[in-house]
Parts: structure tokens; C-alpha cells; sequence
């Protein structure tokens, strides 16, 4: 099934349109693919598409695809014929290109309206392109879309469809097509050598591995499927062995996204993976982050419902990683979390009020703001209101959130005299 952000090349729909176009050209929708309202006398000879498949740079950005495709197109009548050739494609696309005999072509841009209003998201680019009897001309495109691959962690399930059935459209059969998609150095992430049949899935069948590289070859052929990938980069990282099989340079890494999604799904071979990379790469910036992710797979505390949850394993053992995690260079998100955990542990499970009380002081000297770090005061103050009331004013409080902490403030203090009040007395029944 495909999700609503995943990116469609429909290259395969290079589609024949009546010449005259009003506003907006519009055709028949038929799931995910485009058909065009009218054909002619011109096929289809062969067509090759090549994807590049390219991982975003920044945390949380989204993967790129760049795109090229040629289609060697045939008059076959006697007669000339000036058909308009539309490009249906989907929101995320930039830098589209089109070339006809390798010279640029105007392209124009129209809203693709489904009949039933159903669906109003994609667009075409279309151009007039004169053909003189009996003759073939060679259509390039080019263009870059975005997909829904994001960085970052958890790592997001993938998918990449070609639309091959509206090249049915065309006159008779296509002579031959080949669609080449070219996967990264870590394809994907930890999918190192073979593909993982637990990680990807390919379809139709029929394609050829070699290396990062998958294509498809069809001959002589009237298409009734389209070309459909999908990879789980998380799977991918569990089948693999990225000490191991990954350049060095993105061992540790790709280990650490490993450990990571073994630890936040209750596997204890999470913490085996978190040792072994501190093993092999000692000086890498991830062996630094190991005691960290010990203590979140040791103890793990967070707001849900005005409750603080937890999933304690070892209380001893987590308060004992986050000190030493503590003693590393960690980014201030990290910081500042492992500070609020030692003080959930020390307050809740260890009863180390001394230790809680140093802990909430070196939380108070972080940069903190309302309300940026909002669930963070939040946790502190479920576990101790004193402490809520502590952080709240060592906080950044802007004009704009004024009101908003005088009522966090509010309810601390009612919290906290609620907490000191003594217990009602029970009365006594009977007697003289």
C-alpha cells in the first residue's frame, strides 16, 4: 500500500493529449497512474530510466531520487502529426528538464484534475512535439524528487513506484524498456552485499541484482503491472553486520542506529551492540554516546498523560550509565535528557535525595526556556514539585509565556502543599 507521501515517477506516462489544452489539463485517474484522453499513430520503440537514489544530508531531511529518462518515439503514418506529450508527475519533483533530438523544449505546467474530485495533487508538464512522416525522435527527461525516505531515527520505511501500464497507451507494444535504479553506498542503510529478503521487496519479478544495483529489462511487451520497491532500512540494519560489512567510516554509525532500534523494541542484544561498537571504534564519536543509550536500555522515563511511564530494568545500573554518559561531550538534547532521568531515578526509584538535589542543580544551569523544554519541566516537576518549582525559575520565561508559567506555577505549589499536609485523622468509633 502505498502512504500518501511516497513519490511517484510516472515517467511510464508519457501521454498523448487532443493538441489544445484550456487551463488545466485534465484526464482520467486510475489509482496512482495518469492516462491520457486521446491516442495516435505514434509508438512507443523503447524507453530507459535510471534513478539514482541519494540519502538527505541533514537530520530528518528527505531522500532524493534523480531522475532520467529517454524515449525513442515513432511516426508511423505517412502523414505528419503534432501530438501533444504530457509528463504526469507528483508534488515533490524540481528541476524537470525536458529535451527533444538532445534541443530544449518549452514545457508548460498544468493541474492534472481527476473528473470525480478525487484526487487534485498532481500536475503534468506537457509540450508539442512535431513529427514528420515515418519519423523517430528521442525525448529526454530529467528531474529530482523527493521521497519518503527520511533520515534520522527511527529510520522510516521507503517505497519507490514506476508506473509501466500507461505505456500501454501508446500504438501497438513497446519494443523494449529498461528501468536501472542505482542505490547508495549504504543501500540501504546496514543492506550491505546481497539484497536482504528481509529488508526489501521488489516486484514484478524478473529483475537482476548486481552489486547496489537493480534493473529491469522488457521486450517487446503491452504493460499490465507497474515497477514497485520498498525497503525497511531498520529490517536492513538487524540483517546485516555493519562492523563487520560497512566502510569503516560508517561502522560505528550504522552499529549505533542498529543498537538503537534493537533496544527501543525490548531486545537485549541491543546492549550486546552498544558494547561491541565501543570495542571496535573506542575513539569514534558513537562509542561516546554508548553509556547514554545504556542507560535509556537500562531505565527510561516520560510524560504520558500528566503521569510520568517508565521501563526500568536495572534503576542502578541506568543512574550509573547516565553519570558516565555525563562525564562525555554530549550534544545538549542528550545532556539535558540524561540529567532529567538521573533525577526521576534518584527521586523515584533510588531514593538519593542528595544526589537528586546535585543533579537538579547542574539541570538548572542549562539554557532552558519555556516553552522549548517544556516536557522537560514537566518530568521534573511529576517527580518533585520542588523541584518543578526550582527549574521553573531558573527558566526562560518570555511575555508571551508569562500566563503559561504562572499557571505551571500554580499548580507546583498546590501539588506541593498537598504533598506536606498531614494525613487526616481517622475518628474514632464508640466509646465513653
Amino acid at each position: 500500500m502505498r502512504s500518501p507521501a511516497t513519490w511517484v515517477a510516472l515517467v511510464g506516462a508519457l501521454a498523448l493529449a487532443p493538441a489544445t489544452l484550456g487551463d488545466d489539463y485534465e484526464s482520467g485517474l486510475d489509482g496512482d497512474q495518469v492516462f491520457p484522453v486521446k491516442s495516435t499513430a505514434v509508438r512507443m520503440a523503447s524507453e530507459r530510466v535510471e534513478v539514482f537514489v541519494g540519502w538527505a544530508a541533514e537530520r530528518g531531511g528527505h531522500a532524493k531520487m534523480r531522475v532520467a529518462a529517454e524515449f525513442v518515439l515513432v511516426n508511423d503514418s505517412t502523414e505528419p502529426q503534432t501530438i501533444l506529450v504530457s509528463f504526469p508527475v507528483s508534488d515533490h519533483e524540481e528541476e524537470f528538464t525536458r529535451t527533444v533530438d538532445g534541443q530544449a523544449v518549452a514545457v508548460h505546467k498544468y493541474e492534472v484534475k481527476d473528473p470525480n474530485g478525487l484526487v487534485t495533487h498532481y500536475h503534468a508538464y506537457t509540450s508539442e512535439i512535431r513529427f514528420e512522416p515515418r519519423q523517430t525522435r528521442r525525448v529526454r527527461v530529467t528531474y529530482v524528487a523527493a521521497s519518503d525516505a527520511r533520515s534520522g531515527w527511527p529510520p522510516y520505511p521507503a517505497c519507490w513506484s514506476y508506473i509501466l501500464r500507461t505505456g500501454a497507451l501508446w500504438k501497438g507494444t513497446i519494443g523494449e524498456a529498461e528501468v536501472v535504479v542505482h542505490f547508495p553506498a549504504a543501500m540501504p542503510p546496514g543492506g550491505f552485499g546481497p539484497f536482504r529478503s528481509e529488508a526489501v521487496l521488489l516486484s514484478p519479478l524478473g529483475y537482476e541484482v548486481n552489486g547496489r544495483t537493480v534493473t529491469w529489462t522488457f521486450k517487446d511487451f503491452e504493460p499490465d503491472e507497474d515497477i514497485h520497491i520498498e525497503w525497511n532500512a531498520a529490517l536492513a540494519l538487524v540483517a546485516s553486520d555493519p562492523l563487520r560489512l560497512a566502510p569503516r567510516d560508517e561502522a560505528p554509525g550504522l552499529q549505533l542506529q542498529m543498537a538503537m532500534f534493537l533496544i527501543d523494541n525490548g531486545a537485549p542484544s541491543g546492549v550486546v551492540a552498544l558494547k561491541e561498537l565501543r570495542e571496535a571504534f573506542p575513539q569514534s564519536a558513537e562509542a561516546k554516546l554508548v553509556d547514554y543509550y545504556l542507560g535509556r536500555a537500562c531505565a527510561r522515563f516520560y510524560v504520558n498523560g500528566g503521569r510520568i511511564e517508565n521501563v526500568i530494568w536495572s534503576p542502578h545500573a541506568a543512574a550509573q550509565h547516565y553519570e558516565a554518559a555525563l562525564r562525555q561531550p554530549l550534544d545538549d538534547a542528550r545532556r539535558r535528557d540524561a540529567l532529567a532521568q538521573l533525577f526521576v531515578l534518584y527521586t523515584q526509584e533510588l531514593d538519593e535525595t542528595a544526589k537528586a538535589d546535585r543533579t537538579l542543580a547542574r539541570l538548572r544551569k542549562e539554557n532552558l526556556s519555556l516553552p522549548e523544554h517544556g516536557e522537560l519541566l514537566e518530568m521534573v516537576g511529576l517527580a518533585s514539585p520542588e523541584g518543578g518549582l526550582a527549574l521553573l525559575e531558573a527558566m526562560k520565561v518570555g511575555p508571551d509565556d508569562a500566563l503559561k508559567a504562572e499557571d505551571i506555577r500554580s499548580r507546583l505549589e498546590r501539588e506541593r502543599q498537598s504533598r506536606q499536609a498531614p494525613p487526616a485523622q481517622a475518628k474514632v468509633q464508640g466509646g465513653s
